[in-house]
């Protein structure tokens, strides 16, 4: 059976360090690629399958994904493990490929191994995350309207975040309308475009919770704006 060479890649946001040993542990390329596609394809696209060695982030799931559809064995390594493994002091990307690379070489099972998510999965949890991104921003607008009428000695009492643009707009004093009625308009969009996220999740939630093992005993659990929406019962 021949031996492969393994290649160690150290992901960053411009440039991606790369370390190639072979069979007997030797380096036989070293050096930098643009973190891109085309940089990606200039090292490994046209060549025999090699076994790549990456750390597990941002960038990870693409770049595996199209490296094994080149045909490389490639191994996503846990980075907790990484860090127990071995800690240093210096940063030095070109290292870190190297080191990479002799690990994946010798044992990558110490390196542990991350298994991303699929595609439906994971465009399911970039609309999760880009929802609490809305809620966060809402809420610091909601805090700042709130902070500027206590200037005025205006308490706002317990307004929900969803009522909230509609509810505050007549509290608003002359003088403030200039400040504060672009924040309430951006509040009142903002929720529009929570609930329509939240419309999204709750639907295909539904879909897959009501298949499980005792549903009904845990589903009260469930956030409450996951009750809120009927229409996916």
């Amino acid at each position: 059976m021949k031996e492969i060479n393994t290649v160690g890649l150290d992901l960053g946001d411009k440039f991606h360090h790369y370390s190639k040993i072979d069979a007997s542990g030797n380096i036989v390329d070293a050096g930098r690629i643009a973190s891109t596609l085309q940089g990606l394809q200039s090292l490994l696209g046209e060549c025999e399958p090699h076994r790549v060695v990456l750390e597990a982030g941002p960038q990870s799931r693409w770049i595996s994904m199209t490296l094994a559809e080149w045909g490389h064995d490639v191994h996503v390594a846990d980075p907790r493990q990484l860090a127990l493994i071995c800690k240093s002091q210096r940063k030095c990307d070109r290292r870190d490929a190297e080191m990479l690379a002799r690990l994946g070489r010798f044992e990558p099972t110490l390196l542990g191994r991350v298994y991303h998510r699929g595609e439906n999965a994971q465009e399911a949890l970039a609309v999760i995350r880009a929802r609490d991104v809305l809620v966060r921003a809402r809420s610091m607008m909601i805090h700042s309207v709130r902070g500027m009428l206590k200037t005025r000695g205006i308490q706002l009492g317990d307004i929900g975040a969803d009522a909230f643009a509609r509810k505050a707009a007549p509290n608003i004093p002359g003088g403030f309308q200039p400040a504060l009625e672009p924040l309430l308009v951006s509040i009142g969009d903002l929720t529009r475009r929570i609930r329509e996220m939240q419309s999204r999740i709750v639907g295909g939630l539904w879909v897959w919770l009501w298949h499980l093992p005792g549903f009904y005993d845990w589903a009260r659990d469930l956030p409450h704006w996951v009750h809120a929406d009927t229409n996916c019962y």
